[in-house]
């Protein structure tokens, strides 16, 4: 299980999910598919892009 929140806006919203103690924000673009956001420019942590897609497929499902 991850650790994160839901943050809303007018007509948006994203998830702020921590990953590896990183904080990563997930949200929809333009074509609506979810893409992944690092905040931190200067972040090392590697994220396996498997993980990722699983994530994005379950947020789909919400």
């Amino acid at each position: 299980m991850l650790k994160g929140r839901f943050v809303t806006f007018a007509y948006s919203y994203k998830f702020h999910l921590i990953i590896s103690g990183k904080e990563q924000v997930f949200e929809r673009d333009d074509n609506h598919d979810f893409r992944v956001i690092d905040p931190s420019p200067d972040n090392q942590v590697a994220i396996e892009k498997e993980f990722i897609e699983r994530i994005i497929e379950t947020l789909k499902k919400l």
